[in-house]
């Protein structure tokens, strides 16, 4: 079964930030889903674009190193098959972290998990915080709590800001496969906490320059 699977999820959109390297040619982003059981997001994506470009620059660009460069939010209506949606291009914006900025593998970065409040693996997320910075390492192969400190407040943060679009909006992950059988429909879990399960850095090598888009 593809894991890109195009499958429905009732009063879900998908939203990305989506941000590049301030030298090298790669193109990534960090996905997340919002939940509104009343369809309000829905009227008017753009401004759901901007509010979520909001938070992301005020919550977690202060958490990224200045060679990661934000650029955009993509929105995706996933109630209905085939997907609807759009690219919202905003003003390319560095991570403001203050370092030395000495640059490092694009595809270094820190595992958080997204825990869902349910128990399994449909319950549980992850996204892949880009460590481009040599001084964001403790050791060759480790960061420090601090920096992991600092990444699980800013996505809290950044959700906190984001959630306050409606008293209805709920941000998460969609799991629309269980035993690796594709759900009727998608299934939404409200992220409850973001947890880093270790210090150790890990390898998204699709963000390695040749390697992704």
């Amino acid at each position: 079964m593809p894991l890109n699977l195009h499958i429905p999820t009732p009063h879900c959109a998908r939203i990305a930030v989506t941000f590049t390297h301030a030298h090298a040619a790669v193109n990534c982003e960090m996905t997340f889903a919002l939940q509104d059981t009343t369809d309000g997001i829905f009227t008017t994506p753009s401004v759901v674009a901007t509010n979520v470009w909001a938070a992301w620059v005020a919550n977690c660009v202060p958490a990224l190193s200045p060679n990661v460069v934000s650029n955009g939010v993509v929105y995706e209506d996933v109630r209905t098959v085939p997907y609807t949606g759009a690219d919202y291009p905003q003003t390319a914006t560095p991570g403001t972290l203050a370092s030395a900025s000495t640059q490092i593998p694009t595809d270094t970065a820190l595992t958080i998990k997204r825990l869902g409040g349910a128990l399994g693996r449909a319950g549980r997320g992850r996204v892949y915080w880009p460590l481009w910075d040599q001084e964001e390492l403790l050791t060759a192969d480790a960061t420090s709590s601090a920096v992991q400190t600092r990444i699980q407040n800013a996505l809290g943060a950044f959700q906190t800001q984001v959630e306050t679009l409606s008293g209805t909006t709920f941000l998460g992950h969609i799991s629309l496969q269980f035993n690796k059988v594709a759900r009727t429909n998608g299934l939404f879990y409200r992220t409850t906490s973001w947890v880093a399960a270790d210090l150790l850095i890990d390898s998204q090598r699709r963000r390695l320059a040749g390697r992704g888009s």
